[in-house]
């Protein structure tokens, strides 16, 4: 594949990649801290569906459309991990936090501020991580050998 197209696919496909993996690991964490697994195909179709394919193709959008071919480097990894906390941290928690639905399946009455923490620390990580893969040298070396 030429480096002009893999410039606006690999964003699209590893945000995506990463989003599902941070939201499997809340997924985890919140069956574990309240330990129900009552509703469960909800909480799996709000954090793999919504929250991880859907704000994650909505994250590799933004990174394209503000990022890709604009910045390199440590700038472009700050802009990701910008996006990355504003979609997948902030804009996500707070919808799940205020949809009843999904606000009594994860039972975020008592855990609502730590999933918020939580959902904004994991997508920060997530961010610098996926900064690093798209805008850097060395990661896209890694995401090369991978086979990205």
């Amino acid at each position: 594949m030429n480096q002009s197209r893999l410039m606006y696919t690999r964003p699209l496909t590893l945000s995506i990649f990463i989003a599902v993996v941070l939201e499997i690991i809340n997924l985890v964490l919140f069956v574990f801290l309240t330990g129900s697994t009552d509703y469960l195909v909800e909480k799996v179709l709000w954090t793999i569906g919504i929250g991880g394919i859907g704000m994650g193709a909505v994250l590799g959008v933004f990174l394209i459309l503000a990022l890709v071919g604009q910045l390199r480097g440590k700038q472009a990894v700050v802009g990701t991990v910008f996006f990355s906390v504003l979609i997948l941290g902030v804009v996500s928690k707070l919808a799940a936090i205020k949809m009843e639905s999904i606000n009594i399946a994860f039972n975020l009455g008592d855990l609502s501020v730590l999933y918020f923490i939580n959902g904004v620390v994991t997508a920060a990580i997530g961010g610098a991580i996926l900064g690093w893969l798209l805008f850097t040298k060395a990661g896209n070396k890694t995401v090369s050998n991978f086979g990205f």
